[in-house]
């Protein structure tokens, strides 16, 4: 019949204090008959003697045999109880790929995110995250993958049941190895119960093991435990079953404002504000209870102080249970972290304010990661591209755009690490709309790589119509004024040098020097006639004669200048080339004549050339000279004559270049992609 279990006593004596153990001698020899007295074997001879001590070395022996056989066990058992870990852990774990995508998972994590775990394996760990914390998913990805440390926050977990489930992600980033790829691990914590409460951060594993082995094995350590328990910078509290103190070392003394002298034998719950009470009672009913005895470490968790002064502080502990002869020892291992819940929750704050200045921003905001791709976008940036986010996120940027070849130029900037100011691109929506936006952007850039850029966009649509309003305008009052100066000046200096000429013949034999002074002024009337003339057709090119209108007013402008100024000016166009809009050609026409003009006044120059040419269906107009040439070091800005050809560029979506030439002088070209209609060139 099996003995019944010997009753568990209470304690009398604090839990270290215990008897000291017998040596192996000692335990071999209580197995053995007790030795012969001395002299009691035949004289001169010790053979008992030294049978009793081979008999003591060989049960020596057999216990140490037993010891052996009995560790052999346990390690079968520990190795089987390890086997199990990764599957029925409390903690769910996940292994992904750069991407998100779930490459490992155990019974637990399936379980948090309520589906099999064959479901869950080559899917996106995102699609099971709530929309609601997909931003904050985004941010924790980023750091972890920024950070060789780990990173914590916490999500809400979307399982097919219609609950709410938050969970803890811890994540550490394992960079690339030979013959491994890089991963993202995590471990899910589940954290519904205590949402409201603050984030939960594992202890030092190893500092607390370390710690509750010494509490335990105190009998055997003594002085060793007692340094550490006197040095270690966290509070280290043990309690009986009854949760009555027993050990209170230096650490809690400083932390709670009292001395081990005044809390010791006294009940835990002096040190527990009064509404968390009930609270841990329960708690630590529910962890004695639990058959995982032989755990050394419990479950961390944060918890609030009370101090002597009645003020409350938030800690994080940790606590282990183990069993020391017929006692139940439990100890706690405290930490204050009142600093770093307080830096914790401003951070949430700045990150809640930041999120929210994001989406809520008046002008569009993009961050594209260095492939080119969207990875957040805000509500006026999808205005603007008139596309929902599903269709935005994740797209490349330049499928968003008109001009690919553009986006790609800004791409290649930003990856030099050029910030982009004032940049032109078109957007057509998916309504067929088109917009002009403009980009100002900038990279990201940690240890000499490109995260993602930072894009901020602006529309200005109704600028340009405004600008191309307010050019058509004055384009008009030009042509008004040329059309006045051909129709009335120019007819009134006709008639006055007609009326002159009449007076002069009238006077030539009655007045010969008053004849001749009056057939001079007609010469000079001829002159500045046709001096109006040349301004009234420089006002109003002619730019609508036929398909090669721009050619011919660029042949109009260089015979005006060779007339006018007598220089050598001439144009150069292997073919005639067909705009696909009218207004392109007045831009580049009054860009021309600016380059002209500041060539002559400015440059001195003697020899004027305009090239204008088609590559494609793109236009390139260049004006060259050989004046004096730009300065190897200008003090100033360019002029407002530039700045007009800038200006007028951009208005057509053109770019320009000023060049000093080798042999002297200056170049300008001006570049307007997609400006030639496919049948540009026409037979000649």
């Amino acid at each position: 019949m099996a003995a019944s279990p010997k009753p568990r006593r209470k304690a009398t004596t604090p839990a270290l204090a215990l008897a000291p153990q017998p040596s192996l001698r000692e335990r071999a020899e209580s197995r053995l008959p007790p030795a012969p007295p001395p002299g009691s074997g035949p004289p001169g001879g010790d053979t008992l003697a030294t049978l009793h001590e081979l008999r003591v070395h060989q049960m020596e022996l057999e216990i140490q045999n037993e010891e052996l056989r009995r560790a052999q066990v346990e390690l079968a058992q520990s190795r089987d109880r390890y086997a199990d870990l990764f599957e029925f852990a409390p903690a769910g774990y996940l292994s992904l790929d750069p991407a998100g995508t779930i490459l490992e998972a155990n019974l637990t994590a399936a379980a948090f995110l309520g589906r099999d775990r064959g479901k869950l394996l080559g899917k996106p760990f995102a699609r099971f995250v709530a929309a609601a914390s997909q931003d904050t998913l985004h941010l924790h990805r980023m750091r972890v993958r920024a950070s060789s440390s780990r990173q914590v926050t916490e999500v809400q977990v979307r399982p097919p049941a219609p609950v709410v489930r938050w969970v803890e992600l811890q994540s550490t980033w394992r960079g690339a190895e030979a013959g491994r790829a890089p991963e993202w691990r995590i471990a899910l914590v589940d954290v519904t119960g205590r949402k409201d409460a603050d984030r939960l951060i594992i202890l030092n594993q190893d500092l607390e093991r370390r710690i509750a082995q010494r509490t335990i094995d105190a009998h055997t350590s003594g002085r060793h435990l007692a340094g550490i328990l006197s040095s270690t910078m966290d509070a280290i509290i043990s309690t009986d079953e009854a949760q009555r103190i027993v050990l209170f070392n230096r650490a809690a003394e400083k932390m709670f404002g009292m001395t081990a002298d005044q809390i010791v034998g006294l009940p835990l719950g002096r040190l527990i504000p009064g509404g968390g009470q009930i609270a841990h009672r329960r708690k630590f009913r529910e962890f004695a209870d639990e058959a995982e005895t032989s755990r050394r470490m419990g479950r961390p968790g944060l918890v609030h102080g009370r101090r002597a002064d009645g003020s409350t502080f938030p800690a994080e502990v940790s606590i282990s249970k183990v069993d020391v002869g017929d006692e139940r020892v439990f100890t706690a291992i405290l930490r204050d972290v009142s600093e770093r819940v307080q830096a914790e929750e401003e951070q949430r704050r700045s990150d809640e304010i930041m999120a929210d200045f994001f989406l809520t921003a008046p002008m569009g905001l993009l961050w594209v990661g260095p492939d080119g791709r969207v990875e957040r976008v805000n509500r006026v940036e999808l205005q603007l591209l008139g596309r929902p986010s599903e269709a935005v996120v994740g797209q490349h940027v330049a499928a968003l755009h008109s001009d690919a070849v553009s986006v790609g130029t800004l791409l290649d900037q930003l990856s030099r690490n050029e910030p982009v100011a004032n940049f032109h691109l078109t957007v057509r929506t998916s309504e067929g709309a088109l917009r002009h936006l403009l980009i100002d952007a900038n990279g990201l850039w940690e240890k000499g790589r490109l995260v993602h850029s930072r894009w901020c966009v602006r529309d200005i649509s109704r600028r340009l119509e405004l600008e191309r309003e307010v050019l058509s305008i004055a384009e008009e009052e030009r042509a008004r004024i040329g059309q006045d100066l051909h129709d009335d000046l120019c007819q009134q200096l006709v008639a006055i040098e007609y009326a002159n000429e009449t007076l002069a013949a009238q006077w030539g034999e009655k007045a010969p020097a008053a004849a001749e002074k009056a057939h001079g002024l007609s010469r000079r009337l001829q002159k500045v006639a046709e001096l109006a003339r040349e301004l009234a057709r420089g006002l109003t090119p002619n730019l609508q004669i036929g398909p090669d209108g721009l050619t011919a007013a660029l042949h109009e402008l260089a015979d005006n200048t060779r007339r006018v100024f007598e220089r050598d000016c001439r144009v150069t166009c292997p073919v005639p080339i067909r705009l696909r809009d009218p207004s392109i050609a007045v831009h580049l026409y009054r860009i021309a004549q600016e380059a002209v003009g500041n060539a002559i006044r400015h440059g001195k120059a003697k020899q004027i050339v305009i090239r204008l040419a088609a590559q494609g269906r793109d236009l390139f107009l260049g004006v060259e000279d050989d004046g004096i040439g730009l300065p190897a070091e200008p003090t100033k800005g360019l002029g407002a004559g530039f700045r007009i050809m800038q200006y007028r560029l951009g208005m057509i979506g053109g770019s320009l270049a000023l060049q000093r030439m080798p042999h002297g002088g200056t170049a300008i070209v001006c570049t307007v992609r997609d400006a030639v209609l496919a049948d540009a060139t026409l037979p000649s």
